[in-house]
This record gives C-alpha cells, sequence and structure tokens, in this order.
C-alpha cells in the first residue's frame, strides 16, 4: 500500500491488516516502490478526476495550486493515468477505482469497462459534493474489493507505446523556466514543456 497524498500519513495505520505493507512520509521513493510481477492487482482508493473536469470533486492533477495539466502521447491524463501506467511497467492491471462519479467515470474510460468503480460522492463543483456517511463509504469499498478480486483475470496492464511523449502546462512561467534549464525538457511555449520517456515509471518527472 502506497499512500500517495501530500506528505503520506493519510490512514488510520493501527486499523491496517497485519499483512500489510504501508509506505509514507515525505521523501518517499519512486512511485513503483514496492510493486512487482508478483502483485495481481492495481486498487485506485481515494481518486480524484483529472484537472479541469466539470464537477469533479477536488479535481486536479499533481497540484492544484500549479493547476498542472498533463498529456501523454497527445492525450491529456490525470492520476490515475500516471499510477496505471507505472503498474504497467509490471503488468499490474488496475482492477478497482474509488473515488466521485467523474473519476470512476475517467477510470472506465481509460482504464477499460472491466475495472469495479466505486462512487462514494458526486460533486456540484470542485470544492462541493453530496456524499456518503464513512460508514456507507466504506461498506461500499469493502464490497467493490470483493468484486475486484473476481475481474483480476479479465483485466489488462495499462501501457502506452514506447516512448512516450509526455507534456507538461503550468500557470507559473517562472516555473517552466526552471524545468527548462535543466536540459530535459524543450519548452513548447512560456506554460508548457515537453519530454520523451523511454520508461513508463517517469511519465510525470518534468522537474
Amino acid at each position: 500500500m502506497r499512500d500517495g497524498h501530500g506528505g503520506g500519513f493519510n490512514f488510520f495505520v493501527e486499523d491496517l491488516h497485519p499483512a500489510a505493507r504501508y509506505i509514507t512520509g515525505p521523501g518517499r521513493p519512486r512511485p513503483d516502490n514496492g510493486m512487482d510481477s508478483t502483485i495481481d492487482g492495481l486498487i485506485l482508493l481515494g481518486y480524484h478526476a483529472m484537472n479541469g473536469t466539470e464537477d469533479g470533486v477536488l479535481h486536479h492533477t499533481q497540484s492544484s495550486l500549479g493547476e498542472n495539466k498533463y498529456w501523454y502521447n497527445g492525450v491529456e491524463s490525470g492520476e490515475l493515468v500516471q499510477t496505471s501506467l507505472v503498474a504497467g511497467y509490471h503488468d499490474i492491471p488496475p482492477i478497482m477505482c474509488s473515488g466521485d462519479l467523474r473519476c470512476c467515470e475517467e477510470a472506465r474510460r481509460f482504464l477499460g469497462d472491466e475495472i469495479v468503480t466505486v462512487v462514494v460522492k458526486e460533486g456540484f463543483s470542485r470544492t462541493s459534493s453530496i456524499m456518503y456517511a464513512p460508514a456507507k463509504s466504506r461498506e461500499l469499498v469493502r464490497e467493490g474489493a470483493r468484486k475486484a478480486m473476481a475481474v483480476i483475470p479479465k483485466c489488462r496492464p495499462y501501457k502506452l507505446p514506447l516512448p512516450i511523449t509526455g507534456r507538461l502546462r503550468l500557470k507559473d512561467k517562472e516555473a517552466i523556466d526552471r524545468i527548462v534549464e535543466k536540459g530535459l525538457s524543450r519548452r513548447i511555449d512560456d506554460f508548457t514543456v515537453e519530454r520523451v520517456f523511454d520508461d513508463p515509471r517517469d511519465v510525470y518527472r518534468f522537474q
């Protein structure tokens, strides 16, 4: 289990299953740490829709402050695609996604109709939603996870043809300037850079 939000520390560790391993804290290693070919499926727990999604609750991609937008091989994509690409390197199929309605729609659009989606809230705007009580949400997630175990043979790893052309757009020109100065990305315009990746584990590493 990898805590991918902020600096980590978003789980009640005393409630974890004794067999679980939990990666957390600032300075966590690259996103595929803990992933390998022995893992049967990827659960995207508590995700959100990509930046700019209408009615997506807390929609963003990596940073709402920077209003980051990412494209891979010309297709705008969010964090659930980024995580799934990293898992795909290890041939791990996404089997379940939980989040708001728009996030779950995004998961089916990119990852296929076989993935189990668990809707626990529906947005009116970026910061407003109708949601279930935590006890109800936990019940839905638990049932979704049970169903996800059954669809593992039907789900496929998410992969893109290599090399992957990544594009990043920020609202801060100075941030783009700093990325370009490192010499790994080429400038498209004042707010956009592009970089080619031979390794899908590096898809959102434009720094």
